[in-house]
Parts: C-alpha cells; structure tokens; sequence
C-alpha cells in the first residue's frame, strides 16, 4: 500500500494508522512536516534584514537552542503591530531588522501567510568577529572594544577549555598569587574604547576571548608575539 501527499504543510502533521478490511491494525505512520530553512550567517554587532512581503500576516521567532515544540514567539502581527513591542528588532516597510546582532537573535524566523502557511523560513546563526594581530616582542598593542556599550570580560584562552581571566565586567584583575598574572606585571592598561598590553612578550602569544555583559562571545583576537621583526594582518 502506498500513500501519496501533495503539497504538505504543517497542517497535515500528525499520525496515520493503516487497517485491514477486518479492521485489523497493520501499521502506525507519524508523519512531521519539516520546514526548509535557508541559513544566514551575520557577525556579532552587524544589522540583519529579514524580507517580509506585502503577503505576510506574522512573524514568528524560534530560539535555534529550542525543542522543535517549543512555541514560537510572535514578532509582529500584520493586523496588531503593536504585537512586536519589546521585542528584538522593528518592522521596516517590507523588512524586520535587527540592530547590533547578537546570538541572543539566533532563530528560526517563520513569515507566514494570514491563513497560517508558510511564506519562508530563515535560520539565523550570528557568530563571534576574529582578529589577528602579529608584533614583535617589546612593541605595545592597543585592541579596540567591539564596542563601547557593554562592560566586556575579557579572557585568554590556557587550555581547550580552560580560560584565563583578564577583565571581568569592565575591571582588570590582578591577582599577583596566581602565576599567569604576574607574567602581565602591570602591563595591561584599560582605555575608555579598548585595552593596551605594553612591552609585548612571547608569551603573550594566544586567543583573547571579548565577551558581552550577557555572556555572548563577540570577538576572538589572536595574538601571534615573534622575536625580531613583526608583520601586521590587521
């Protein structure tokens, strides 16, 4: 026995069973309707457009992290815009737009149709910037902030997970009982828009984390300190 769908929809979810003539049960079919999402990949702090047509009634929003049944969560509402006070981004005639990205936006964002169906679906995914910086040792280094609206912490990367922290909040710790601060002896200074590491060692060498007052990684930095003569890819 074959059956055959056309045009499937989210609609047409749910579970099918197959019976005999003597109304003996011969299989359970489930069926899920899975959505086709184009991916789109953004850099932390860029803006992000997202097409809404003139056809559209709703935009929804679904946290990738969530369970496929989680509800989703209605941006705008053609007919109460209202609806999309409070939320992340704003409707822009025939766009949404999302300023200063952050993967707090990462989503699923469904456009549908004033009958339910399905205009497009859109996977955001927003990842964090990356800088590489190669200086000689004994030369300085000033790293901007990503930006100046948030107190940042800031990190070197010790081990595969294990961190060091270098700025917490927008304070620099300096604990002179543990090994790896002392190697920075005063060496790193706060700016109002960034940090500046003087008198540059070998050492220094490694991944500098930036990350947010929510937690949300924006910028990796990879530092490279030669010996001798320096070469700049910045």
């Amino acid at each position: 026995m074959t059956l055959f769908f056309s045009d499937l929809t989210e609609r047409d979810e749910g579970i099918f069973s197959v019976s005999s003539n003597e109304n003996m049960l011969l299989d359970i079919i489930k069926l899920e309707v899975l959505g086709c999402a184009v991916e789109v990949r953004r850099i932390y702090g860029e803006r992000y457009y997202l097409d809404v047509p003139q056809q559209a009634e709703i935009l929804e929003f679904t946290p990738s992290s969530s369970h496929r049944y989680t509800l989703p969560k209605v941006l705008w509402n053609r007919t109460d815009p209202q609806t999309a006070k409070g939320g992340r981004g704003q409707k822009k005639r025939d766009s949404w737009e999302i300023i200063q990205l952050t993967q707090k936006d990462n989503s699923y964002y469904n456009v549908r149709k004033k009958d339910g169906s399905l205009l497009s679906r859109t996977l955001l995914k927003v990842e964090e910037d990356s800088i590489i910086y190669n200086r000689g040792e004994g030369e300085d280094l000033i790293i901007r902030y990503p930006s100046t609206k948030s107190s940042w912490t800031i990190t070197k990367l010790k081990r595969d997970t294990e961190y060091l922290i270098l700025i917490e909040a927008g304070y620099l710790l300096t604990d002179s009982s543990i090994l790896e601060y002392r190697q920075y002896d005063g060496r790193v200074r706060m700016l109002h828009d960034g940090i500046e590491i003087r008198s540059l060692r070998i050492m220094d060498s490694g991944v500098l984390g930036f990350r947010d007052e929510e937690n949300y990684l924006a910028l990796n930095v990879h530092l490279n300190v030669h010996a001798g003569e320096h070469h700049t890819l910045n």
